[in-house]
């Protein structure tokens, strides 16, 4: 009976696809001729990926609808054939790239590999129009979504208005996978920093033309976080290990200036530097303390005694034996605010930045990690991947936190495993990174450009406090960070 029901389903498909055969008229597709001749006639033409049609929400009848994307994100991202859905469900050649079943046209017989070189090698160039125009290409000032992929050292740039990814950038040095794990936009929407877990670097890139300009050599170790100083020109680099390291880097140079004795800190994860400029927070992620060091003219206290700078969050005496395990650290945007996840105790606790005195403790689904603030201070959003209980049968959910009354407004199922989370304050979206490397995740839709399985993204409306339908756009493997820049 299964099988019966899959062949009639696949009988709809075609014959679905082989009515309303389209006039193909490459002149105004604003296509190139070649693959003009191609996409009209094979794939639009057929009368499957035209605008009546739309077979998996893809307009292929012109370049611009092309570039309006599909129901899972951007069928061609511009300059990456290896990461473009077009490219891999057209390919039938392992040696060209990735190949994802079914093979399209899928009523038709496959492009031959002359024409698969044809379609790879445009989309190298950027995928232009007859008149040399790359999708996305200008408004260097444009508001973005940054995903990093650790799984692949790949960082996927989205269009913030479309929600499009538009790019899909190469980072890190080596030919090995160096795991980008964190990315941080500069204060100023200019730049933007990425620390990698097995890389042993600072990478920084340009946030207008998404190209890379330096690197900081932090030295080997597994670089976990980074937080940047409210005026851009320092940031704090942090190396969770059981003696970890913290480097303090000079963002002008890129050259470290400081390096923080590494038998102070025990799995040091989260940091925070104050908008004041007058503390460096560290959380120790095994114990019931984070680490408040005084910061200089400026970060001048190279050696600091350990008894003075250990900040119990709990009121008991410090320790690193297992308790509110205080994972991530965030200060809201007018600085009198800063907030601890504590994924022992699954909890957020929230102190007063001038006193550090303890404001209130908000309950939390289990084990939550990552956190987000929007600008107006007054909604927290906290990532709790690991979360088996929320939602029966399902792993992670988000919650949505009102700071003023300091409760839970409302707790979500985003997807499988989410983690990285920003708020775009344009919109009032919260965007989440789903990583859906355990078990149990669903199945792809288009085949990873490296080993794993591909994640995706997905948002929370903040004003009608409910998802955002029909928005899961897939990226590369395990998408464990995102940051938002907001243009100007």
């Amino acid at each position: 009976m299964k099988r019966l029901v899959l062949v009639i389903s696949m009988l709809g498909i075609i014959i679905s696809c082989r009515k309303d055969i389209a006039v193909v008229d490459v002149k105004n597709s604003g296509y190139p001729t070649e693959i003009g001749n191609m996409l009209l006639i094979r794939c639009a033409g057929n009368g499957c990926h035209n605008t009546e049609t739309r077979s998996a929400g893809l307009d292929l009848s012109s370049w611009q609808k092309l570039f309006e994307g599909a129901g899972n994100g951007s069928a061609v991202i511009p300059y990456a054939p290896m990461q473009s859905s077009l490219f891999q469900f057209c390919n039938t050649f392992a040696e060209l790239g990735p190949v994802t079943i079914p093979t399209m046209p899928i009523n038709g017989s496959p492009l031959n590999k002359q024409e698969m070189v044809k379609i790879r090698d445009w989309i190298l160039k950027g995928a232009p129009d007859q008149l040399g125009t790359i999708a996305f290409s200008g408004k260097p000032k444009r508001s973005k979504y940054y995903v990093c992929n650790q799984g692949c050292d790949l960082i996927t740039v989205f269009d913030q208005e479309s929600t499009l990814p538009m790019r899909s950038i190469p980072c890190g040095l080596s030919a090995s996978i160096e795991s980008p794990h964190q990315i941080k936009i500069s204060p100023d929407g200019k730049y933007y920093y990425i620390i990698f877990t097995a890389g042993g670097i600072l990478q920084k890139f340009s946030a207008e033309n998404d190209s890379p300009l330096a690197y900081a050599d932090l030295g080997v170790s597994n670089w976990n976080t980074v937080s940047i100083s409210k005026d851009g020109s320092t940031a704090v680099c942090v190396d969770w290990s059981s003696s970890g390291q913290i480097a303090v880097v000079d963002l002008l140079s890129m050259k470290v200036k400081i390096r923080y004795p590494s038998n102070l800190f025990v799995f040091p994860h989260g940091s925070a530097i104050s908008p004041d400029n007058r503390y460096l927070l560290i959380s120790s992620q095994i114990g019931n303390f984070i680490y408040r060091i005084p910061i200089g003219a400026p970060y001048s206290i190279t050696n600091p005694n350990l008894d003075d700078i250990v900040f119990s969050i709990n009121g008991q005496t410090p320790s690193n034996v297992h308790g509110p395990d205080p994972h991530e650290i965030i200060y809201n945007e007018q600085g009198d605010l800063f907030f601890v996840s504590c994924q022992g105790t699954d909890e957020v606790r929230v102190f007063n930045a001038s006193t550090f005195q303890l404001k209130g403790v908000i309950k939390t689904p289990m084990y939550p990690q990552e956190l987000a603030i929007s600008k107006d201070g007054n909604t927290l959003v906290v990532s709790c991947p690991e979360d088996t209980i929320s939602f029966p049968r399902k792993r992670g959910s988000v919650s949505v936190i009102d700071i003023p009354s300091l409760s839970v407004l409302k707790t979500f199922y985003t997807g499988h495993q989410p983690h990285g989370i920003s708020i775009d304050n344009k919109k009032k979206w919260v965007v989440v990174a789903n990583r859906n490397v355990a078990e149990g995740g669903p199945a792809p839709h288009h085949t990873a450009s490296c080993v794993g399985k591909n994640g995706y993204l997905s948002f929370i409306n903040l004003q009608t406090m409910t998802m955002v339908d029909g928005k899961r756009i897939e990226v590369s493997v395990d998408p464990y960070y995102v940051s938002v820049r907001e243009g100007f």
